[in-house]
């Protein structure tokens, strides 16, 4: 799913990473391939009023759905790719982390699923 282009630039943009300030970061455009991400938009869930319930059962602004893989063909398609060894390689090329950071790096950030905001009537 990362376009060749990407990972062409490995090392340029493993030194923007590297370099950059305040903090380590790179802005990539064009990062996944077109299709998929027009895939992923297209099964993008819509507001569910039961998935934003709080801890006192009151109906809040942000629905969660935690389980990524869940919701769709290509959601589960992506979930895996990230979760992959070659796509941690290609971010470990690309930032200069060892792959085994990058994959709980990964882990954290989504085990929080997909969140939609939505609004309070």
């Amino acid at each position: 799913m990362i376009q060749s282009h990407v990972t062409d630039r490995a090392l340029e943009l493993q030194h923007q990473f590297q370099t950059a300030k305040p903090f380590k970061h790179v802005a990539i455009d064009n990062f996944l391939d077109a299709v998929a991400c027009e895939a992923l938009l297209a099964d993008f869930p819509a507001f569910d009023p039961e998935k934003a319930r709080n801890e006192l059962g009151q109906i809040g602004a942000k629905a969660v759905n935690e389980r990524l893989s869940g919701l769709s063909p290509a959601y589960r398609t992506f979930y895996e790719y990230i979760n992959s060894k070659p796509f941690l390689e290609h971010l470990s090329e690309l930032t200069g982390v060892p792959d085994h950071w990058m994959f709980t790096l990964i882990s954290i950030l989504m085990s929080g699923g997909c969140c939609i905001a939505g609004s309070i009537s």
